[in-house]
């Protein structure tokens, strides 16, 4: 009874282990997480949340496509603030995930998907002082 109960959690182990993806694509698909403790995080796409359930014991559900309510404001990008395009800057990025880590004027660190996204950021909010620290993730983001 014991081997059996024993194969049956090794199978179980390996099928769960076979559906991580080893890497997910560079496509920007927003999606809201939710772990069990009610902590909510914006994931790139639905396969970075996939993978980040398999890398920690978290476990994340999927609640929302988009970004998770309030999360723009959390992570300093625009405290809040109601988005309108200015003049000159960048209406549009692709949606290619080439992450950017950049550092504003707080030292806040926060990862932009790709360098358009940072430089509109710093077309759009020139007071926040960003500046590029790496062509990476920042070293704090789960994602």
């Amino acid at each position: 009874m014991k081997f059996s109960a024993l194969i049956a959690l090794s199978v179980a182990t390996a099928v769960a282990q076979a559906a991580c993806p080893q890497k997910c694509p560079s496509v920007i698909d927003y999606v809201c997480g939710q772990n069990s403790q009610g902590i909510q995080h914006t994931f790139v796409n639905e396969c970075a949340m996939t993978l980040k359930n398999c890398q920690i014991s978290h476990e994340w559900t999927l609640i929302s496509r988009g970004y998770c309510a309030g999360d723009l404001s959390k992570r300093g990008l625009f405290d809040g603030e109601i988005l309108f395009p200015q003049p000159g800057c960048a209406q549009y990025c692709p949606d290619v995930l080439h992450p950017v880590c950049a550092k504003n004027k707080d030292g806040k660190e926060v990862t932009f998907a790709n360098s358009c996204h940072l430089t509109t950021a710093v077309c759009e909010y020139p007071s926040m002082n960003w500046t590029q620290i790496s062509s990476r993730t920042c070293s704090g983001d789960l994602n």
